[in-house]
């Protein structure tokens, strides 16, 4: 089966991945097998290859942010938003720590 490669930049890695691009490692970039409607990569196509499909059949439409976040247009599956919220919340708490709060409910009571 052909490959759709993908210019991915490593900090959309994971919103690329909760759509449902994979990565090769042989070459290092990120693909989508063919036949799978581009719509949702639109952001990571390589100049010059038109997405196919149609965000009126309610297909995901991706613009990717200054900051590498990916924001949704039109219509989406759930469970394509769900994976989309926990690979965001995942890279968003990547380098945070999380602090024990039993301390503060003992002050509560």
């Amino acid at each position: 089966m052909s490959r759709q490669y993908l210019d991915v930049p490593y900090r959309s890695k994971d919103a690329a991945k909760a759509l449902g691009a994979r990565f090769d490692g042989t070459v290092k970039r990120w693909y989508v097998e063919a036949g799978v409607d581009l719509v949702a990569f639109s952001a990571w196509l390589p100049a010059g290859t038109a997405p196919s499909g149609s965000a009126s059949r309610g297909i995901a439409l991706a613009d990717e942010t200054a900051a590498g976040v990916v924001a949704v247009k039109s219509g989406i599956s759930l469970s394509r938003l769900l994976n989309g919220v926990a690979a965001a919340v995942a890279q968003a708490l990547a380098s945070s720590v999380w602090k024990d709060c039993e301390e503060l409910d003992a002050g509560l009571g």
